[in-house]
């Protein structure tokens, strides 16, 4: 004897489907209907965002705005439902901070140490001068120094902050020594070295604490992440139709 239970429970699961999408329903999360009409309101706000940015659009980028419309109420109703669940108000933020702070995760100083050990160069210091720069509209006084203070710069940024023939001039120059008063955008700056610091890699100490702080919120954002994928399945997203340019 066989069972037709499977198909029919099938048959009328399509049928519930097609019913809701007949009237412009295009996901579910658990009770609660999203309708066209709702993506459609949020994609125009969101596409009006864009333009008074001054960011252009094309039709892949426009086709993008309105999928990640539809995500964004999903989101929405699925933090309603979680933070009901949680006992708090209807925040993402407070839903995150905790479910975050419920978390536990911690980062080890032997997590810290590996990921110094295997991003060493991510830790290089440039090398640096400690440098007094005097900018001035008129060339004669752009060669006083009276009231500058010096403060650590790397070549990058004396170039960009400057200019490329500030920044080689001054990393030619010997400690106490002063540059040629130099032409720059909008007037004249010339610099003298206080210092000379070579550079070269940061100790772990010296980093490790912003390490941990990094790898730690890392963490926490896919602890998050993690968190709001098991709510959409515990809370029945369900997406009914997935290509919403057809249903424009």
């Amino acid at each position: 004897m066989f069972s037709f239970t499977g198909c029919k429970s099938s048959n009328e699961s399509k049928k519930q489907n097609e019913d809701l999408i007949s009237r412009g329903v295009v996901a579910t999360v658990g009770d609660k209907e999203i309708f066209l009409s709702d993506v459609e309101n949020s994609y125009k706000f969101h596409l009006q965002q864009f333009k008074n940015n001054n960011e252009p659009t094309d039709k892949k980028e426009e086709q993008k705005i309105k999928s990640d419309s539809l995500k964004v109420l999903i989101l929405t109703e699925v933090i309603k439902l979680a933070a009901k669940d949680e006992g708090i108000d209807e925040d993402f933020e407070e839903l995150k901070e905790k479910i975050i702070s419920n978390s536990g995760i911690e980062v080890t100083e032997k997590e810290a140490k590996e990921e110094y050990e295997k991003n060493k160069s991510s830790y290089n210091m440039p090398p640096t001068v400690e440098v007094a720069i005097s900018k001035s509209e008129s060339e004669s006084s752009a060669s006083e120094f009276s009231g500058v203070t010096s403060q650590p710069l790397s070549k990058a940024q004396i170039e960009g902050i400057y200019s490329k023939e500030l920044a080689d001039a001054v990393f030619k120059l010997d400690k106490g020594q002063k540059t040629a008063v130099i032409k720059t955008e909008g007037g004249y700056a010339s610099a003298r070295v206080d210092d000379i610091k070579s550079g070269g890699q940061k100790p772990f100490e010296e980093v490790k604490q912003d390490i941990i702080d990094r790898l730690k919120t890392e963490k926490e954002e896919k602890y998050f992440d993690d968190y709001i994928e098991d709510s959409k399945k515990k809370y029945g997203v369900k997406i009914l139709v997935k290509d919403l340019t057809k249903k424009s």
